[in-house]
């Protein structure tokens, strides 16, 4: 029997330790290492050595007699041991590691109990269906017992972890409450009063049941019990293989410029000297088959089903291929968000250092590096592996470099479907496509299809179009970002018999993207974290006013008078720094554990920012151009996006096949219209249509009055430019479902609205006046002080509140809001000040609202007298609240 297992876990928790555990147990080695000594067996690498963390996965061998007394299984078992990285930001290698496991054991410190690093691993567990035991590490350095630790367990992972006794029978109790995890097992359980062997594997591999030990992995307690569990229970792998010779390749290494593959074979077997079943590879053969145990190996000439190996001398494959019936991983749980420009010595030439860096693309695809004239960039999970990354490139290439400061990775797509056509025919050359562009759901990626017979266009050119577009895919035109979740579908296609070559499709489908994509409505995505925030209880209220400030949403997990446990998705932007400002205002006490939750739409506000930070030019971008080539007067002439859809030689199929017998009229002048107006643009004639796309307008007013009293609600015809954030509401889980309330009706049935001047307001009133000082806390504590006025004061007066702060001076400030204990709150956006935004708010909807604005600002009161809304000094909303709360509390009285 061959079983591969990995050992997951957060950083610290032991796993390396573990493995030598039983690596020792089983006399497999002659002592154990320590990984704080630098002579664990698994830890081979000088810079893991050095810093004490596992860095790369590695395997260890674990041979077991028939007759050993660890082994329960009553044959040989050899056990490949999987030992991945802890740190999150290598939980990229983990995952990788996973598509190769029969079976893993999920490592849990007993002090730390279940994180979000467990959470994320128990995801990953359930995306890949490998089934895993839990082993409970370091009890002897716990206060805490076995029982506190199993509730949590039960509580946060589910009843099925349950723990168990695997050297012996285990009592009525463990084994009902083992049976009881399903239908089939609960029934033969009452009707036989046991359990065989075989129907607790059924459940271990199903993923139901999640057997539990506990144990010190230093001391070697529990290690023996977690072999005997393993090998009693373990699954049958055989029936999974292959009838054909298959693998999968889970990590690629380098050794002196060649590649060693990583591979597990899942079927058939492999010789030295074969080819492998796989076209990509047909000019690659195997060279050597090497067995490895920690740093060491062995060779063998034949790898079969079931074996754990590294193959030589294949030079095309990489991390997550599928050889054979083996398909190759599409997606990746965990990406890296962020993006750092590489800075080399003055001496070392980009040209020769990119292949020597290709060596790690190689080892990690998700670096993702690349090089554009001078300047390389690269793709990380996080600072701690830039560091690494860093000593990396020095020890291995002898190049000491460093790194900028970074960004995010921001993605496009698109809101509508779109008809992209590409041309191109210089001299001697042709092709020409048309492209359908349709959005697909969040988390989709890339998609192809085609529409086309190859009579049409023959299968050779339509596999050179879906080539292009999968692996030379142009970027996108707001911030020249990576395209995803986008289906393009061939519509049409046309080559020439003498003239066509293959480099012409991939000239005429890139510009037929960017075509598409300089019609399209283009939408900006940027990153968001899953977050869980554990904290003092003192402090939840500081943390959820931030993360509304975020726009992201929370909910409480947990409380009690001393602790609370905050989760919630945000944007990346906003939390990566987010544990310094945690540390700040908690003393210390506060930790936030991030997950990546996938791309989202940014607002409008945002996503202008970051076009006008980026500053890219699309119609300037000679390496992705989005007009065609059209042959004139015996020379390629360029033909701009805007005119070579007219030039076209195919029949366009954009009516039929987007808009059909659906598009009325009105629609057609919208589209029109909006055409007519992006062409201007590119033409450089925008000045002349009056406000950009992106500008200041009425859309972030129309967003607060829908997200509140939807008093502006009525249905938009036709695209926008833009996609907007939908409303997020910060609140304890337990009150998630309680609704804002409509405002209500003024004179002639208006909802009633009161802006608030916040800073106005602040200082004109001396209670608030006296909170302040030198510090921004205190400028904090009188605005919450502020808002609980409001607060109050909103239910009493049964109207709407928007208190306005300013960020004018903010460089880069957009406007941000979120709503506090039912006030909705705006931050202005950098060269607004709050004034700015009452007027134009007031002058935009004061025929649809009746608006009070309380300020003691000259100007503003000028403005508002004349557009027939009410007017209140710092002063009298001080007197009215005064008044408006000792009523209240007189009618109470009254009523009793």
């Amino acid at each position: 029997m061959k079983l591969s297992i990995g050992i997951l876990a957060h950083v610290d928790a032991g796993k390396t330790t573990l493995t030598e555990s039983m690596l020792y147990l089983t006399g497999m080695i002659r002592s154990q290492g320590r990984v704080d000594n630098g002579d664990a067996f698994l830890d081979t690498e000088a810079l893991e050595k050095k810093r004490g963390v596992t860095i790369y996965s590695k395997q260890a061998m674990i041979d077991l007699a028939a007759d050993d007394p660890l082994n329960l299984s009553g044959e040989d078992v050899r056990i490949t041991m999987i030992d991945t990285p802890g740190h999150t930001d290598f939980v990229a290698e983990a995952e990788r590691a996973l598509s190769v496991l029969d079976l893993a054991v999920l490592l849990i410190s007993a002090s730390d109990g279940v994180t979000d690093i467990t959470r994320k691993l128990v995801h990953m567990l359930g995306e890949y269906r490998v089934p895993y035991v839990i082993f409970v590490n370091k009890m002897d350095m716990s206060t805490r017992s076995a029982k506190d630790i199993s509730e949590e367990l039960m509580r946060k992972l589910g009843p099925g972890a349950i723990p168990v006794k695997p050297g012996s029978e285990n009592d009525a109790q463990v084994t009902e409450s083992i049976a009881a995890l399903s239908e089939k097992t609960i029934e033969r359980y009452l009707s036989d009063e046991t359990l065989a062997d075989s129907d607790i594997t059924e459940l271990i591999c199903s993923g139901t049941f999640h057997p539990v030990l506990f144990g010190s992995a230093l001391k070697n307690e529990g290690a023996d019990d977690l072999i005997r569990l393993i090998t009693r229970w373990l699954p049958d792998t055989s029936s999974a293989y292959r009838k054909t010779t298959s693998a999968k390749v889970f990590k690629i290494a380098c050794e002196q410029g060649h590649k060693l593959s990583f591979i597990k074979v899942t079927g058939g077997k492999i010789s030295v000297r074969d080819t492998l079943p796989d076209a990509r590879c047909a000019d690659d053969k195997v060279t050597q088959i090497r067995i490895y145990n920690g740093g060491k190996y062995t060779t063998t000439d034949c790898a079969e089903a079931g074996d754990v190996v590294v193959l030589t001398g294949i030079e095309h494959s990489f991390a997550g291929m599928g050889i054979g019936e083996e398909l190759d991983d599409e997606t990746h749980i965990n990406r890296p968000v962020l993006r750092y420009r590489m800075i080399l010595p003055d001496d070392v030439p980009v040209r020769t250092f990119m292949p020597k860096l290709n060596e790690l693309a190689a080892e990690d695809p998700l670096l993702d590096i690349s090089a554009s004239g001078d300047v390389i960039s690269l793709s990380v999970m996080g600072e701690f592996q830039l560091e690494i990354l860093s000593s990396v490139i020095e020890e291995r290439f002898g190049v000491k470099v460093s790194f900028d400061s970074g960004e995010i990775i921001y993605k496009e797509t698109i809101a509508d479907a779109v008809m992209g056509f590409g041309h191109f025919e210089p001299l001697r050359h042709y092709a020409e496509v048309q492209l359908l562009m349709e959005p697909l759901p969040a988390g989709s990626g890339i998609e192809v299809a085609s529409f086309v017979s190859v009579d049409d266009l023959s299968i050779n050119w339509q596999k050179n179009i879906m080539s292009t577009i999968l692996n030379d895919l142009p970027t996108g035109v707001l911030t020249d970002s990576v395209l995803t979740d986008i289906r393009f579908t061939i519509a049409g296609g046309r080559s020439h018999i003498k003239h066509t070559e293959g480099g012409d499709f991939r000239e005429a489908v890139r510009r037929a993207v960017r075509q598409g994509l300089m019609k399209a409505d283009s939408v900006l995505l940027e990153p968001y974290y899953e977050f869980v925030i554990t904290l003092p209880a003192d402090s939840l209220g500081r943390a959820m006013n931030d993360i509304g400030m975020m726009n992201g949403t929370a909910s409480i997990e947990e409380q009690d008078e001393e602790a609370a446990v905050l989760a919630g998705t945000a944007p990346a932007v906003k939390l990566i720094n987010y544990q310094s400002i945690l540390t700040s205002y908690t003393a210390g006490k506060g930790h936030i554990d991030l997950s990546f939750a996938g791309y989202r739409p940014c607002s409008a506000e945002y996503t202008q920012a970051v076009m006008d930070e980026k500053a890219y030019d699309p119609d300037s971008d000679t390496g992705s151009p989005s007009g065609s080539v059209f042959v004139s007067h015996g020379a390629g002439e360029y033909v701009p996006w805007y005119e070579a859809e007219a030039r076209m030689h195919i029949p366009s199929r954009e009516t039929e096949l987007i808009w059909g017998e659906s598009e009325t009229e009105e629609e057609q002048l919208e589209k029109e219209a909006d055409l007519k107006r992006r062409i201007a643009e590119s033409r450089g004639d925008a000045d002349s249509l009056g406000v950009r796309l992106g500008s200041m307008g009425t859309d972030e007013i129309d967003e607060i009055i829908n997200r509140t009293s939807h008093a502006n609600s009525g249905s938009r015809k036709g695209n926008t430019k833009r996609v907007y954030h939908e409303r997020r509401v910060i609140s304890s889980a337990s009150h998630s479902g309680r609704t804002a309330k409509n405002p209500s009706a003024g004179k002639k049935g208006r909802p009633k609205y009161l802006l608030v001047d916040a800073y106005n307001i602040i200082h004109a009133w001396d209670d608030l006046k006296n909170l302040l000082s030198d510090s921004i806390y205190d400028m904090d504590g009188a605005k919450y002080r502020l808002l609980d006025i409001l607060s109050e004061y909103r239910v009493l007066k049964e109207c709407e509140v928007i208190a306005v702060f300013d960020a004018y001076k903010v460089k880069g400030h957009v406007t941000e809001k979120f709503d506090y204990m039912g006030v909705h709150v705006v931050y202005t956006r950098e060269a607004e000040t709050a004034d700015q935004y009452i007027a134009r708010f007031t002058v935009i909807n004061s025929r649809e609202l009746d608006i009070t604005v309380a300020t003691s600002d000259g100007l503003v009161q000028l403005i508002i007298l004349g557009e027939n809304a009410k007017l209140m000094s710092a002063g009298e909303l001080l007197e009215d609240v005064k008044t408006t709360r000792e009523m209240s509390v007189g009618h109470l009285l009254d009523r009793h």
